[in-house]
């Protein structure tokens, strides 16, 4: 008679830091969909959020349709983005021998990106907090003044936001490519080189159908 080696008990929210290969298997054991719908909605509202503010989305809406477009577009974005994602990992996995589920490449999409949306909110979140909705107004003079103004205060400010900003933001891109190669080649069963290859063929696949569908959406 067989005995089941009993799964260690790991919290995912700490583990997914510190032991991303220890938390998949935890995960995929356990429930692959444990808070998936949270972490798709979570990941695709601070995408928007960090979008709008990049490019200025209070230029063409108003305060309350900025903040509409936001929660209706963060939650599409993120299961969507997510959904397709997994797609296509599922689909070069298979080639080249995996056998992960999209329920289980999903649950690794989802919880890697738990690192990168805490530090790309902590990121932006300085500047909700001093600018609050003027932050997605391009042109805001205040926020132009305060940022970009002349004076030490000014320069000190805008430096130090927009580095924060962007170090955090970078340094969260780059923990969650980590992180999710290694769930990938541990849902898969790959050994890393080969998670890392078929991984961004599958990333490079989809950016390619993303530029194709903008290309076709510009005007002749």
């Amino acid at each position: 008679m067989s005995e089941t080696t009993p799964v260690a008990e790991i919290s995912p929210w700490w583990g997914i830091w510190f032991q991303p290969r220890q938390t998949f298997r935890w995960l995929v054991d356990t429930d692959p969909k444990l808070h998936f719908w949270v972490l798709a909605v979570f990941y695709g509202l601070v995408r928007v959020v960090s979008w709008s503010i990049q490019m200025g989305v209070g230029d063409i809406f108003r305060p309350a349709e900025v903040a509409i477009f936001m929660l209706a577009a963060g939650p599409l974005a993120g299961i969507f983005g997510i959904f397709v994602t997994a797609g296509l990992l599922q689909i070069i996995g298979r080639m080249f021998g995996g056998q992960a589920k999209g329920l289980q490449l999903r649950a690794v999409l989802a919880w890697a990106a738990v690192p990168m949306n805490v530090l790309t909110f902590a990121g932006f979140f300085p500047l909700l907090m001093a600018f609050g909705s003027r932050v997605f107004v391009s042109s805001d003079p205040q926020v132009a003044a305060s940022l970009f103004g002349h004076g030490a205060a000014a320069g000190f400010l805008g430096s130090g936001l927009s580095a924060w900003w962007n170090i955090l933001e970078t340094a969260g891109a780059l923990y969650y490519l980590v992180i999710a190669v290694i769930g990938y080649a541990e849902v898969q069963q790959f050994g890393f080189w080969k998670a890392v290859g078929t991984f961004f063929i599958a990333v490079g696949a989809l950016m390619l159908v993303a530029l194709c569908l903008a290309l076709l959406s510009v005007p002749v």
